[in-house]
Order: structure tokens, then C-alpha cells, then sequence
């Protein structure tokens, strides 16, 4: 378990969290095709104010080469999304796109 801890006696707990996610791909013309994948994640059972999704800082440099795909673009956006049944929570979705060759 991962907690903050300051030295005014506040505590913030920071979960674990890991996320998988699949893309259905067309490799009739590998390996001469390019793919575009984009994953969305949210919450349906808490709201931003609850949980408030964001986009941080995106570390290409972490990515691992795959000997079968190149990363060639990658973009990350933040959806704020409201719905008839509750118009007072906003509720937050991260969109992303890879597009891979």
C-alpha cells in the first residue's frame, strides 16, 4: 500500500492500479500496413467528483521497441462527459491513440 504522509499529519493514500487494454487489428497487409488503437478508460461507478481522471506526462522514452510494430504517434485527451440521469456529476474519461506500424 502506498501512502503520503506530510509533516502536518495529512496522509494521501495513492492506489496501485493497472490497466489493460485490446485493440482488434487488421494485419491482412503486415507488415506493410499502419494501425490506429484507441482505448478509452473511465468510471461508471464514480463520478469526477469522486474520482478525477487526468492525463499526466507521457514518457515515450519508456516505451520498449517491439520487433513486429513501431510506435509512430501517440495522443492522450481528457473527456469531461455529463448524462441525462445525473447532470450535477461530471464524469471523466481519458481517450487514447496509438498508431502503430
Amino acid at each position: 500500500m502506498n501512502c503520503l504522509i506530510t509533516s502536518t499529519g495529512t496522509v494521501t493514500f495513492v492506489p496501485e492500479l493497472l490497466l489493460t487494454a485490446s485493440c482488434r487489428m487488421d494485419v491482412s497487409w503486415f507488415p506493410f500496413d499502419t494501425q490506429t488503437c484507441s482505448p478509452k478508460f473511465g468510471s461508471w461507478t464514480h463520478s469526477g467528483n469522486e474520482l478525477d481522471l487526468s492525463v499526466g506526462l507521457i514518457l515515450i522514452s519508456e516505451y520498449i521497441e517491439n520487433g513486429e510494430w513501431s510506435l509512430l504517434g501517440l495522443n492522450a485527451s481528457r473527456l469531461v462527459k455529463f448524462y441525462e440521469c445525473c447532470p450535477e456529476m461530471p464524469f471523466i474519461e481519458i481517450h487514447f491513440t496509438f498508431i502503430l506500424k
